[in-house]
């Protein structure tokens, strides 16, 4: 019921969209990150594949970032360089109706996710995103209800 609930009717995802979520981002970019290595091979896997954030989704990046200590010239650094001047990156907008404050607010009541996570679900399904590259476990335990395929 709930997968059915949250898949849009006659929508196939395409393939080659991704959506990017900032655990991934943040392994693509510490070295010493314990998932680096696989996070950077996935990011190689998608080479082709039109690569998408949200602005959720670089404000997390950069809250992250900052926590690490980083200068604020070099957080704008890492989005402009690793984000910015990708040919393949895409940005997911919000929808300018107050129809979609509903739809999240439905996928948030019905999955039990945080509601960031529920809003990074809903604006992958805005875009007809199947694919999210994340290290989020609610999102890798709940990928088959959810509807989505976690790399």
């Amino acid at each position: 019921m709930l997968r059915k609930a949250l898949t849009p009717g006659k929508v196939h995802p395409t393939r080659d969209n991704v959506y990017i979520d900032t655990s991934f981002f943040i392994a693509t970019q510490t070295a010493n990150h314990p998932r680096h290595s696989r996070a950077v091979a996935i990011l190689e896997s998608c080479k082709k594949w039109r690569l998408f954030f949200s602005l959720l989704t670089i404000d997390e990046i950069m809250y992250t970032l900052l926590q690490f200590n980083l200068s604020r010239n070099r957080i704008n650094t890492i989005i402009r360089d690793k984000i910015l001047s990708i040919h393949n990156v895409h940005l997911i907008t919000y929808p300018p109706d107050l129809k979609s404050i509903e739809k999240y607010l439905t996928i948030w009541g019905m999955t039990g996710l945080a509601p960031r996570d529920a809003l990074h679900l809903y604006l992958m399904r805005t875009k007809k995103i199947q694919y999210l590259a994340t290290f989020d476990l609610d999102f890798k335990r709940n990928q088959h209800k959810l509807g989505i395929s976690v790399l």
